[in-house]
């Protein structure tokens, strides 16, 4: 919740270590794949591309049909200029 807070403020940075806290503290969660796509959606934020498309494709292993998830991935492959890749999505 507090990394969804921050996020929602504008904290990008901020959110992050709350996401990666959830993660390690909850590892069994079955909503673990929302927390993973707002994770990617923190790292879109900052601009972390890699990390992005990363956290993107565990939530898509967990949730293959998370559009969300799919949707941060396709475009930090495209910033990442990977265009081949993000239309294969």
């Amino acid at each position: 919740a507090m990394g969804s807070a921050r996020l929602l403020l504008g904290d990008a940075a901020g959110a992050i270590p709350f996401f990666l806290d959830t993660e390690r503290l909850s590892p069994f969660d079955l909503y673990r794949f929302h927390n993973l796509g707002e994770l990617a959606a923190a790292y879109c934020f900052v601009e972390d591309w890699p990390a992005a498309i990363a956290t993107a494709e565990r939530s898509l292993n967990l949730s293959p049909s998370y559009f969300y998830a799919r949707f941060l991935k396709i475009g930090a492959l495209i910033r990442s200029g990977r265009h081949d890749e993000a239309e294969r999505e």
